[in-house]
């Protein structure tokens, strides 16, 4: 637990003074590290005291396109189907 915590302190660090991880734009960085942060909560991790971890996010499942990973896998594949559609 003290490593994720650790862990999750450094991202709040860095978010405190940027929206993204890198480049100033969501990018697959914050892809890679919101498959397992989103989850933090799963296994036991507070994050009341990370605010700028939480707004990024509630940043990254806002952008177009964002699938949560608890879809069930024919609501995904519809929802793949109907994204070009518009």
């Amino acid at each position: 637990m003290e490593q994720g915590y650790r862990a999750l302190g450094a991202m709040e660090n860095h978010l405190q003074s940027r929206r993204y991880f890198a480049a100033d734009r969501y990018t697959i960085a914050d892809i890679a590290l919101y498959a397992h942060t989103h989850l933090a909560h799963a296994c036991d991790f507070d994050l009341t005291a990370f605010s700028a971890v939480r707004a990024w996010l509630n940043r990254v499942a806002e952008q177009p396109g964002h699938m949560r990973m608890d879809e069930q896998p024919a609501e995904a594949a519809q929802m793949m189907h109907n994204v070009g559609r518009g």
